[in-house]
């Protein structure tokens, strides 16, 4: 069975950042399997019980809600207009592993999985 873990993703080497970005990251609650993939079954099962926080230099922070789309998971924001938000493209949340999240004009972002605790 599926354990609810927070998982830590921070940006990832890009060309402008080349030692990736500690101050660009998100903070997940999530239902993860053995093999670290979303159990989208528990995730449906309880919604709420789930989070997003994204933390960017010079913006306020921003929390949301988790829930499937066709290409990964939308990560939702409180207050944004509709429209806005960031795509967490499927993968394993094992650290070490690099996950993609695609934002809403479409930029493809590398973050590595910093950390991944039960909570």
């Amino acid at each position: 069975m599926s354990q609810w873990h927070v998982i830590k993703l921070e940006l990832a080497p890009i060309e402008e950042f080349p030692n990736g970005s500690p101050g660009r990251a998100f903070l997940l609650r999530l239902p993860l399997g053995r093999d670290g993939t979303i159990d989208g079954a528990r995730l449906a099962d309880a919604p709420r019980s789930a989070f997003v926080r994204r933390f960017w230099p010079n913006e306020p922070d921003r929390s949301g809600m988790i829930f499937p789309c066709t290409s990964g998971w939308t990560l939702a924001f409180a207050g944004e207009e509709t429209g806005q938000y960031c795509v967490l493209e499927d993968g394993p949340a094992t650290p070490g592993n690099v996950l993609t999240v695609r934002n809403a004009a479409g930029v493809r972002l590398p973050f590595r999985v910093l950390s991944v605790k039960e909570d």
